[in-house]
Order: C-alpha cells, then structure tokens, then sequence
C-alpha cells in the first residue's frame, strides 16, 4: 500500500496509518472519525461556555458601572443635601487607586454578604 503512494508523500502515508490503527485500537467502530467527533463536541462546548463568559463579564462591567455612577452621584449630593462622601476618599473612584482586596461577595441579582 505504501508503494503506491509517492517516494515524497510516503513517511506522511506512513504516519496516517499509524495513527489511524491506534484508533482503530481505542475505538474499532469511528477509529480516528470518533477523535475527531469528539474533539469537535469538546470545541462546541467551550464555545459556548466562553459566550456565557463573556456575556457574564459584559453584564457585570455595566454592573460596575451603575454603581460607580450611583456612587459619584451620591457623592455629588452633598451640594444639595447633608450626605456627602468628600471626606472618605477611599469611596471615591480612581481607576488608577480602585481598592483591590476586598472583603465582601457580590453576586447576581444583587447580593451582598462579608466573607
């Protein structure tokens, strides 16, 4: 079988037999079309965790922004009102200074509870 194929493409002919009777070995009825079945099934699934991730990701930064918005509104009452958070800048947003240990879990819908 393997004479017949060209002298160039033969050790590639080779390697393709092989690797088709380990198959065939593992699984005697698909051989190396059930690898390929499977690996397409894994590539699906990830494809669709990583939608549900990224779709996750966008609602929790819009998220994040409502409540740095509400948070610098809030911070601009105290013009108007007796609340004010002038005092505290570790409330204040700074993209640069944003705390980053944090003790608190947040999920959603909104819930909050100290870890």
């Amino acid at each position: 079988m393997i004479q017949m194929v060209e002298e160039t493409n033969r050790e590639d002919a080779a390697e393709a037999l092989f690797y088709e009777a380990t198959a065939r070995i593992r699984d005697p009825v698909y051989g190396s079309t059930g690898a390929i079945f499977q690996l397409q099934k894994i590539v699906q699934e990830l494809k669709m965790q990583l939608e549900s991730t990224k779709a996750l990701v966008l609602e929790l930064q819009q998220q994040k922004d409502q409540l740095l918005g509400i948070l610098l509104n809030v911070n601009h009452l105290d013009h108007s009102g007796s609340l004010s958070l002038d005092h505290d800048d570790s409330m204040a947003y700074h993209p640069a200074k944003f705390p980053v240990e944090c003790n608190w879990i947040f999920e959603y819908p909104i819930k909050c509870w100290k870890i």
